[in-house]
C-alpha cells in the first residue's frame, strides 16, 4: 500500500525523506553528487539526464501515494510561472518545465534563478528527482513548499492536506 504525503527535503549533500509514522530515511548523496555522477552542469547534449532518473527511480521507495518537496521549491515554480493549485504542481506542469529547462545552459538556468543563481546548478538533478519521484507516485500531482526540516515540516505536513 502507498505510504501517504512523503516529505522531500534535499540538498547539496544529501536527501531526506520523511515518511509518516516511520523513520526518517537518510540518502548520502544530493544534488551536488547527482550533478557530478551523471554530467548535469555540463553542456546540455552531455548531461545523463536519463540515466540519473533510472537511477534515482531505482533508489527511492517503490510506492509513494503522494510527496511534498520542500525547501524553496514553491518559490523556484512560481517565479518560473508554473501554475499551482493549492501548493499542488501538476505532473504534465512539471514535466513542461523539466522539458524548457533541459536545454539550457548553467548561465541561462543561472539567469533564471529566484535566489542566488547558483542555486540553479542544482536544476537539472533536483527535476530529475521529482521525475523518479513521479515514476514511483500514484499521484499526478505534488505539494509544493518553501519550508525545511529545519523549519518543522514533519510537524506541518498534516496541515497541507
Amino acid at each position: 500500500m502507498p505510504t501517504p504525503w512523503l516529505s522531500y527535503d534535499t540538498g547539496g549533500g544529501s536527501i531526506q525523506l520523511i515518511q509518516p509514522d516511520k523513520e526518517i530515511l537518510f540518502y548520502s548523496y544530493g544534488l551536488n553528487y547527482l550533478t557530478q555522477q551523471f554530467n548535469l552542469s555540463s553542456e546540455p547534449e552531455n548531461r545523463n539526464i536519463t540515466p540519473c532518473i533510472n537511477w534515482l527511480t531505482s533508489q527511492l521507495p517503490k510506492t509513494i501515494n503522494s510527496f511534498i518537496y520542500t525547501g524553496g521549491e514553491k518559490y523556484y515554480l512560481e517565479h518560473l510561472t508554473v501554475p499551482l493549485t493549492k501548493d499542488k504542481c501538476t505532473k504534465a506542469d512539471f514535466i513542461k518545465l523539466a522539458n524548457q529547462l533541459k536545454p539550457k545552459t548553467l548561465e541561462e538556468l543561472r539567469n533564471l534563478s529566484p535566489f542566488d543563481p547558483k542555486w540553479m546548478d542544482g536544476a537539472i538533478a533536483s527535476n530529475c528527482l521529482i521525475l523518479a519521484l513521479f515514476n514511483n507516485c500514484s499521484e499526478d500531482f505534488f505539494m509544493v513548499n518553501n519550508l525545511t526540516i529545519i523549519d518543522g515540516l514533519p510537524f506541518a505536513s498534516n496541515k497541507l492536506c
